[in-house]
């Protein structure tokens, strides 16, 4: 069985445990082709519907999730209760702007926004690496057009087919 069919089998699984306005969630960004802003209030499970959703497309994996410094262990955390098909050793966690290690290799990176910045090797790995799907937590930190991070993530999104940023 293909990676992409494990995450599927994953998914249905997950869709399960989800409440029905989260499903209802998913689904809208499933028939957004997984391009969407997910708002809800805090505390309503936008991580969950974010994963659920970068799942449903893990064909277009590697998953790049942006999260604030904070939450970077949190996302990793959330992964491994959510989708524990996904082996741990595929989930790579930046630690510093230098640690870069398997990003190319990983079936999903996290890094925070603090890393990405101009001459970073962790912003030209994330560059070079070819994400195709991508999920930006708290998304907010990227709202102004002359920002360093929006302009270090804009070309990695431009080309990404899926972004599911929770804000």
């Amino acid at each position: 069985m293909s990676f992409a069919e494990r995450m599927r089998s994953a998914v249905a699984r997950l869709r399960d445990r989800l409440m029905p306005f989260q499903r209802a969630g998913v689904d809208f960004g499933l028939a957004a082709g997984g391009r969407v802003l997910i708002a809800d209030e805090m505390g309503l499970g936008k991580t969950v519907q974010a994963i659920a959703l970068a799942a449903s497309f893990a064909e277009d994996w590697p998953l790049l999730v942006v999260c604030p410094a904070s939450l970077r262990y949190v996302w990793a955390a959330e992964l491994e209760k959510w989708l524990p098909e996904l082996p741990v050793s595929a989930v790579h966690v930046a630690k510093g702007r230098a640690d870069t290690g398997p990003l190319g290799t990983c079936r999903v990176a996290i890094v925070t926004y603090s890393l990405l910045t101009n001459g970073s090797p962790i912003a030209t790995a994330v560059d070079q690496a070819g994400f195709r799907a991508v999920i930006l937590d708290e998304s907010h930190n990227i709202k102004t057009h002359d920002s360093q991070r929006t302009k270090l993530l804009a070309p990695v999104l431009e080309h990404e087919p899926r972004r599911a940023p929770p804000v």
